[in-house]
Protein backbone atom coordinates (compact mmCIF):
# COMPACT_ATOMS: atom_id res chain seq x y z
CA UNK A 1 0.00 0.00 0.00
CA UNK A 2 1.12 3.23 -0.83
CA UNK A 3 2.03 5.33 1.93
CA UNK A 4 0.62 9.24 1.43
CA UNK A 5 3.83 10.69 2.01
CA UNK A 6 4.30 9.18 -1.51
CA UNK A 7 1.21 11.15 -2.74
CA UNK A 8 3.18 14.56 -4.60
CA UNK A 9 -0.30 15.91 -4.83
CA UNK A 10 -1.53 14.85 -1.39
CA UNK A 11 1.78 17.03 -0.02
CA UNK A 12 1.61 20.07 -2.25
CA UNK A 13 -2.27 20.69 -1.29
CA UNK A 14 -1.91 19.82 2.07
CA UNK A 15 1.13 22.57 2.04
CA UNK A 16 -1.06 25.19 0.18
CA UNK A 17 1.44 25.04 -3.30
CA UNK A 18 5.46 23.72 -3.21
CA UNK A 19 7.18 27.06 -2.89
CA UNK A 20 8.69 25.56 0.33
CA UNK A 21 9.18 22.68 -1.27
CA UNK A 22 11.12 24.10 -4.35
CA UNK A 23 13.02 26.80 -1.78
CA UNK A 24 14.77 23.92 -0.08
CA UNK A 25 15.73 22.59 -3.78
CA UNK A 26 17.12 26.38 -3.76
CA UNK A 27 19.93 25.31 -1.15
CA UNK A 28 23.01 25.11 -3.36
CA UNK A 29 22.21 28.05 -5.39
CA UNK A 30 21.30 29.84 -2.93
CA UNK A 31 24.42 29.72 -0.84
CA UNK A 32 26.51 29.74 -4.12
CA UNK A 33 25.04 33.03 -5.07
CA UNK A 34 25.71 34.30 -1.96
CA UNK A 35 29.28 33.63 -1.43
CA UNK A 36 29.99 34.89 -4.07
CA UNK A 37 28.01 38.46 -3.70
CA UNK A 38 29.64 39.04 -0.57
CA UNK A 39 33.45 37.85 -1.62
CA UNK A 40 32.91 40.61 -4.44
CA UNK A 41 31.78 43.03 -2.39
CA UNK A 42 34.12 46.58 -1.64
CA UNK A 43 35.79 46.22 1.83
CA UNK A 44 37.58 49.22 3.23
CA UNK A 45 41.09 48.71 4.02
CA UNK A 46 40.45 49.67 7.43
CA UNK A 47 38.33 45.89 7.76
CA UNK A 48 41.08 43.79 7.96
CA UNK A 49 42.03 45.53 11.76
CA UNK A 50 39.57 43.37 13.32
CA UNK A 51 40.25 41.35 16.43
CA UNK A 52 36.86 39.61 17.18
CA UNK A 53 33.59 39.33 15.40
CA UNK A 54 30.32 40.12 16.67
CA UNK A 55 27.14 38.21 14.65
CA UNK A 56 23.61 39.95 15.12
CA UNK A 57 20.40 38.04 13.84
CA UNK A 58 17.58 36.73 15.15
CA UNK A 59 15.44 33.19 14.37
CA UNK A 60 15.94 32.52 11.02
CA UNK A 61 18.53 34.87 10.80
CA UNK A 62 20.74 33.67 14.01
CA UNK A 63 20.63 30.18 13.31
CA UNK A 64 23.10 30.42 10.39
CA UNK A 65 25.67 32.18 12.08
CA UNK A 66 25.73 29.44 15.01
CA UNK A 67 26.14 26.85 11.60
CA UNK A 68 28.73 28.75 11.20
CA UNK A 69 30.30 28.91 13.82
CA UNK A 70 30.45 25.36 14.87
CA UNK A 71 31.30 24.44 11.93
CA UNK A 72 34.47 26.60 11.68
CA UNK A 73 34.91 27.08 15.07
CA UNK A 74 38.45 25.46 15.29
CA UNK A 75 39.90 27.61 12.15
CA UNK A 76 38.65 30.50 12.90
CA UNK A 77 41.50 33.13 13.61
CA UNK A 78 39.70 35.44 15.89
CA UNK A 79 36.52 35.17 18.74
CA UNK A 80 32.74 34.84 16.91
CA UNK A 81 30.47 35.99 18.79
CA UNK A 82 26.38 35.43 18.73
CA UNK A 83 24.34 38.29 19.52
CA UNK A 84 20.53 37.86 20.00
CA UNK A 85 19.24 40.73 21.63
CA UNK A 86 18.93 44.25 21.84
CA UNK A 87 22.49 45.06 22.81
CA UNK A 88 25.99 44.73 21.29
CA UNK A 89 28.56 43.10 24.11
CA UNK A 90 30.66 45.85 26.37
CA UNK A 91 33.76 44.62 24.59
CA UNK A 92 32.93 45.96 20.92
CA UNK A 93 35.06 48.79 19.52
CA UNK A 94 36.47 49.66 16.71
CA UNK A 95 38.59 46.53 15.87
CA UNK A 96 35.36 44.59 15.67
CA UNK A 97 34.23 42.86 12.61
CA UNK A 98 29.96 43.45 13.08
CA UNK A 99 27.99 41.39 11.32
CA UNK A 100 23.93 42.67 10.54
CA UNK A 101 21.98 39.74 9.57
CA UNK A 102 18.20 39.91 8.94
CA UNK A 103 16.51 38.17 6.00
CA UNK A 104 13.60 40.71 6.23
CA UNK A 105 15.70 43.85 6.95
CA UNK A 106 13.06 44.90 9.65
CA UNK A 107 14.57 42.80 12.65
CA UNK A 108 14.15 45.41 15.56
CA UNK A 109 17.04 43.72 17.51
CA UNK A 110 19.74 43.74 14.59
CA UNK A 111 18.82 47.55 13.51
CA UNK A 112 19.43 48.53 17.53
CA UNK A 113 22.57 46.11 16.90
CA UNK A 114 23.54 48.39 14.26
CA UNK A 115 23.37 51.45 15.78
CA UNK A 116 24.99 50.67 19.18
CA UNK A 117 27.97 49.28 16.15
CA UNK A 118 28.15 52.38 14.80
CA UNK A 119 28.74 54.48 17.57
CA UNK A 120 31.34 52.55 18.30
CA UNK A 121 33.31 52.96 15.09
CA UNK A 122 33.10 48.90 15.11
CA UNK A 123 33.66 47.67 11.11
CA UNK A 124 29.81 46.98 10.14
CA UNK A 125 28.96 44.81 7.14
CA UNK A 126 25.06 43.44 6.73
CA UNK A 127 22.84 41.60 4.45
CA UNK A 128 18.97 41.46 3.99
CA UNK A 129 16.28 41.49 1.47
CA UNK A 130 16.11 45.32 1.74
CA UNK A 131 13.85 47.62 4.34
CA UNK A 132 15.10 49.79 6.88
CA UNK A 133 18.40 47.52 7.36
CA UNK A 134 18.98 48.02 3.99
CA UNK A 135 18.43 51.96 3.73
CA UNK A 136 20.64 52.30 7.05
CA UNK A 137 23.45 50.83 5.85
CA UNK A 138 23.05 52.37 2.34
CA UNK A 139 23.16 55.69 4.02
CA UNK A 140 26.12 54.99 6.51
CA UNK A 141 28.27 53.90 3.26
CA UNK A 142 28.83 50.27 5.03
CA UNK A 143 29.09 47.22 2.66
CA UNK A 144 25.81 44.95 2.34
CA UNK A 145 24.10 43.20 -0.08
CA UNK A 146 20.59 42.39 -0.44
CA UNK A 147 19.40 38.67 -1.47
CA UNK A 148 16.63 38.65 -5.13
CA UNK A 149 15.03 35.46 -3.58
CA UNK A 150 15.19 33.73 -7.03
CA UNK A 151 16.08 30.52 -5.15
CA UNK A 152 13.24 31.24 -1.99
CA UNK A 153 10.21 31.67 -3.35
CA UNK A 154 8.27 30.62 -0.26
CA UNK A 155 10.53 33.92 1.13
CA UNK A 156 10.62 32.53 4.15
CA UNK A 157 14.00 32.80 6.02
CA UNK A 158 14.21 29.66 8.02
CA UNK A 159 13.91 28.49 3.75
CA UNK A 160 16.25 30.80 2.27
CA UNK A 161 18.96 30.26 4.79
CA UNK A 162 21.41 29.26 1.83
CA UNK A 163 21.24 33.25 1.75
CA UNK A 164 22.30 33.89 5.06
CA UNK A 165 24.96 31.21 5.49
CA UNK A 166 26.40 31.86 2.07
CA UNK A 167 26.58 35.62 3.31
CA UNK A 168 28.43 34.80 6.30
CA UNK A 169 30.95 32.31 4.29
CA UNK A 170 31.49 34.60 1.65
CA UNK A 171 32.50 37.77 4.69
CA UNK A 172 34.59 35.34 6.23
CA UNK A 173 36.48 34.17 3.37
CA UNK A 174 36.79 37.96 1.78
CA UNK A 175 38.15 39.23 4.74
CA UNK A 176 40.39 35.88 5.76
CA UNK A 177 38.70 35.19 8.83
CA UNK A 178 40.18 31.14 8.43
CA UNK A 179 43.28 29.88 9.57
CA UNK A 180 45.15 29.42 6.06
CA UNK A 181 44.22 29.54 2.86
CA UNK A 182 40.61 31.13 2.07
CA UNK A 183 40.80 29.46 -1.75
CA UNK A 184 41.42 25.88 -0.33
CA UNK A 185 38.42 26.52 2.01
CA UNK A 186 36.28 27.97 -0.84
CA UNK A 187 37.72 25.30 -3.01
CA UNK A 188 36.21 23.05 0.15
CA UNK A 189 33.01 24.53 -0.25
CA UNK A 190 32.13 24.94 -3.37
CA UNK A 191 33.29 21.16 -3.90
CA UNK A 192 30.86 20.31 -0.94
CA UNK A 193 27.84 22.46 -2.73
CA UNK A 194 27.88 20.84 -5.78
CA UNK A 195 27.18 17.58 -4.15
CA UNK A 196 23.96 18.81 -2.73
CA UNK A 197 22.02 17.45 -5.26
CA UNK A 198 21.98 14.20 -4.29
CA UNK A 199 20.75 14.89 -0.35
CA UNK A 200 17.23 15.36 -2.16
CA UNK A 201 17.33 12.26 -4.01
CA UNK A 202 17.54 10.70 -0.21
CA UNK A 203 15.05 12.50 1.16
CA UNK A 204 13.18 15.22 -1.41
CA UNK A 205 9.75 13.69 -2.40
CA UNK A 206 10.28 11.69 -5.27
CA UNK A 207 12.39 9.12 -2.61
CA UNK A 208 9.69 6.83 -1.22
CA UNK A 209 8.75 6.56 1.74
CA UNK A 210 10.09 3.23 2.53
CA UNK A 211 13.63 4.66 1.57
CA UNK A 212 13.14 8.03 3.06
CA UNK A 213 13.81 8.40 6.65
CA UNK A 214 12.84 12.33 6.15
CA UNK A 215 9.55 10.80 5.63
CA UNK A 216 9.31 8.77 7.93
CA UNK A 217 11.03 10.64 10.99
CA UNK A 218 7.95 12.69 10.31
CA UNK A 219 5.52 10.25 10.77
CA UNK A 220 7.17 9.52 14.24
CA UNK A 221 7.22 12.83 15.44
CA UNK A 222 3.78 14.06 13.91
CA UNK A 223 1.81 13.48 17.37
CA UNK A 224 5.29 14.15 19.68
CA UNK A 225 7.46 16.41 20.95
CA UNK A 226 10.57 16.00 19.86
CA UNK A 227 14.03 16.18 21.31
CA UNK A 228 17.14 16.77 18.26
CA UNK A 229 20.14 15.69 19.25
CA UNK A 230 23.40 16.98 18.07
CA UNK A 231 27.49 17.46 19.03
CA UNK A 232 30.58 19.19 17.55
CA UNK A 233 30.13 20.28 14.12
CA UNK A 234 26.60 19.95 13.92
CA UNK A 235 25.46 22.09 17.05
CA UNK A 236 24.25 24.87 14.72
CA UNK A 237 21.77 23.02 12.94
CA UNK A 238 20.28 21.24 15.68
CA UNK A 239 19.04 25.19 16.31
CA UNK A 240 18.01 25.12 13.03
CA UNK A 241 15.49 21.89 12.98
CA UNK A 242 14.10 23.08 16.71
CA UNK A 243 12.88 26.28 14.55
CA UNK A 244 11.72 24.45 11.69
CA UNK A 245 9.53 22.51 13.81
CA UNK A 246 8.37 25.30 15.24
CA UNK A 247 7.56 27.65 12.51
CA UNK A 248 7.33 25.22 9.91
CA UNK A 249 5.17 22.46 10.87
CA UNK A 250 3.83 24.30 13.95
CA UNK A 251 5.22 22.03 16.87
CA UNK A 252 6.70 22.36 19.69
CA UNK A 253 11.04 20.59 19.77
CA UNK A 254 14.40 21.43 21.19
CA UNK A 255 17.56 21.04 20.48
CA UNK A 256 20.19 19.11 23.14
CA UNK A 257 23.70 19.05 22.78
CA UNK A 258 26.52 16.28 23.76
CA UNK A 259 28.18 16.07 26.30
CA UNK A 260 26.54 19.09 27.75
CA UNK A 261 23.01 17.14 28.13
CA UNK A 262 24.76 14.10 30.10
CA UNK A 263 25.47 16.54 33.13
CA UNK A 264 22.19 17.28 33.73
CA UNK A 265 19.29 16.24 31.61
CA UNK A 266 19.05 12.23 31.68
CA UNK A 267 18.04 13.00 35.37
CA UNK A 268 14.68 14.32 34.41
CA UNK A 269 13.83 11.60 32.08
CA UNK A 270 11.33 10.44 34.78
CA UNK A 271 8.93 13.12 35.40
CA UNK A 272 6.14 14.45 34.87
CA UNK A 273 5.10 10.39 34.26
CA UNK A 274 2.88 11.38 31.28
CA UNK A 275 5.91 12.58 29.61
CA UNK A 276 7.30 9.36 28.09
CA UNK A 277 4.33 9.39 26.24
CA UNK A 278 4.72 11.91 24.17
CA UNK A 279 8.62 12.29 23.79
CA UNK A 280 10.97 10.84 21.35
CA UNK A 281 14.71 11.82 21.59
CA UNK A 282 16.22 11.48 17.26
CA UNK A 283 19.53 11.75 17.37
CA UNK A 284 21.89 12.65 14.33
CA UNK A 285 25.18 10.70 14.26
CA UNK A 286 27.92 11.39 12.56
CA UNK A 287 31.07 9.22 11.70
CA UNK A 288 32.92 12.12 12.02
CA UNK A 289 32.22 12.88 15.89
CA UNK A 290 35.18 12.36 18.19
CA UNK A 291 34.98 8.70 19.77
CA UNK A 292 33.81 9.82 22.93
CA UNK A 293 30.80 11.62 21.56
CA UNK A 294 29.85 8.75 19.77
CA UNK A 295 30.61 6.53 22.78
CA UNK A 296 28.51 9.49 24.95
CA UNK A 297 25.52 8.95 21.86
CA UNK A 298 25.27 5.14 22.91
CA UNK A 299 25.20 5.73 26.41
CA UNK A 300 22.48 8.23 26.44
CA UNK A 301 20.43 6.16 24.07
CA UNK A 302 20.81 3.34 26.58
CA UNK A 303 19.40 5.95 29.60
CA UNK A 304 16.83 7.17 27.28
CA UNK A 305 15.39 3.40 26.73
CA UNK A 306 15.98 2.49 30.53
CA UNK A 307 13.39 5.49 31.14
CA UNK A 308 11.05 4.14 28.36
CA UNK A 309 11.08 6.60 25.85
CA UNK A 310 11.02 6.39 22.43
CA UNK A 311 14.63 6.80 20.14
CA UNK A 312 15.46 7.54 17.08
CA UNK A 313 18.54 7.47 14.77
CA UNK A 314 20.11 9.10 11.92
CA UNK A 315 23.43 8.22 11.05
CA UNK A 316 24.95 10.98 7.99
CA UNK A 317 25.98 9.62 5.11
CA UNK A 318 28.17 12.76 3.62
CA UNK A 319 32.27 12.47 3.99
CA UNK A 320 32.90 15.67 5.04
CA UNK A 321 31.71 18.25 7.30
CA UNK A 322 30.21 21.22 5.63
CA UNK A 323 28.70 17.79 3.35
CA UNK A 324 26.80 16.56 7.18
CA UNK A 325 25.70 20.26 7.71
CA UNK A 326 24.31 20.55 3.67
CA UNK A 327 22.93 16.94 4.11
CA UNK A 328 20.81 17.79 7.76
CA UNK A 329 20.05 20.98 6.66
CA UNK A 330 18.09 19.23 3.41
CA UNK A 331 17.40 16.30 5.47
CA UNK A 332 15.30 18.49 8.59
CA UNK A 333 13.86 20.76 5.88
CA UNK A 334 12.08 17.92 4.43
CA UNK A 335 11.04 16.37 7.69
CA UNK A 336 9.43 19.20 8.85
CA UNK A 337 7.82 20.30 5.23
CA UNK A 338 6.06 16.74 5.51
CA UNK A 339 5.29 16.88 9.09
CA UNK A 340 3.38 20.05 7.98
CA UNK A 341 2.14 18.26 5.23
CA UNK A 342 0.73 15.44 7.68
CA UNK A 343 -0.73 18.19 10.47
CA UNK A 344 -2.19 20.32 7.35
CA UNK A 345 -0.64 23.48 7.99
CA UNK A 346 1.02 25.89 5.76
CA UNK A 347 4.61 25.85 6.35
CA UNK A 348 4.96 29.23 4.70
CA UNK A 349 2.60 31.34 7.09
CA UNK A 350 3.30 32.56 10.74
CA UNK A 351 0.33 33.93 12.64
CA UNK A 352 1.53 34.39 16.07
CA UNK A 353 4.86 35.74 15.02
CA UNK A 354 2.93 38.18 12.59
CA UNK A 355 0.82 38.98 15.18
CA UNK A 356 3.06 39.73 17.91
CA UNK A 357 5.29 41.74 15.92
CA UNK A 358 2.30 44.26 15.00
CA UNK A 359 1.57 44.47 18.58
CA UNK A 360 4.74 45.53 19.37
CA UNK A 361 4.18 48.12 16.75
CA UNK A 362 1.30 49.47 18.73
CA UNK A 363 3.44 49.50 21.53
CA UNK A 364 5.88 51.15 20.09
Amino acid sequence: MTHQLDNISFIVSRLGGDAAIRSVQGLAAQTTSAIETMRALAYPSTYMRYDNIVFCGMGGSRFPGLIVYHLYKNVLRVPFTICDDYSLPGFVNQNTLVVLSSYSGTTEEVLACAKQAHERSACIVGFCVGGPLQQWLESNHYPFATFNEQHNPSKQPRMGFGYTIGSTLGILLALNAFQGSSEDYLDNMRRDLGNVERFDAWYGIHCPFKENLAKKFAGEITNKYPYFLVAEHLVGVGNCVQNQVNETSKGIASFRVIPELNHHMMEGLRFPAEHKSIAVFVSFLSGLYDERIRRRFEITHDVIKQNEIQVLSHKLRAETHLGQVLELLVFSSYMTIYTAALRGVNPENVPYVDYFKAQLKKSS
